[in-house]
């Protein structure tokens, strides 16, 4: 872009420069736009890792959430009285595990289940009495 130039006079005494030459500044220069495109560029790589983490999240989110629905849906299975010891079903899978614990003074035993369920690498346990 070829800027024009125009003469502009001051007013100054004689002594001095009688003429300046003013230039109309009409775009920017290189360097100010090499600024404002890095700056988009940091905003536009931050806002695309924001998304990753984000799609990350929501995906981790509903594998739990899947993993806790198909653990309630063994629980009932349990109450029941439906639900073998140990068992599979795709990528679920689950065991129990029965305890006993003794009471403090030792007079009797207290005595529970450990249902364990695995899902896609992920598990949870649940503490029956």
């Amino acid at each position: 872009m070829v800027q024009k130039m125009r003469y502009c006079k001051e007013e100054l005494p004689e002594s001095r420069k009688p003429e300046k030459i003013c230039r109309s500044r009409r775009g920017f220069t290189l360097l100010e736009v090499l600024v404002a495109v890095s700056i988009m560029g940091l905003v536009v790589v931050g806002c695309i890792k924001l998304t990753l983490v984000a799609q990350r999240t929501l995906r981790e989110v509903a594998v739990q959430r899947q993993l806790l629905d198909h653990a309630r849906s063994l629980l009932i299975q349990d109450k029941r009285g439906v639900l073998p010891e140990q068992g599979s079903e795709e990528e679920l899978s689950w065991e129990i595990e029965k305890r006993e614990q003794l009471a403090e003074e030792g007079d009797f035993s207290l005595s529970y289940r450990i249902i364990t369920v695995h899902y896609q690498g992920r598990s949870v346990q649940f503490h029956m009495p």
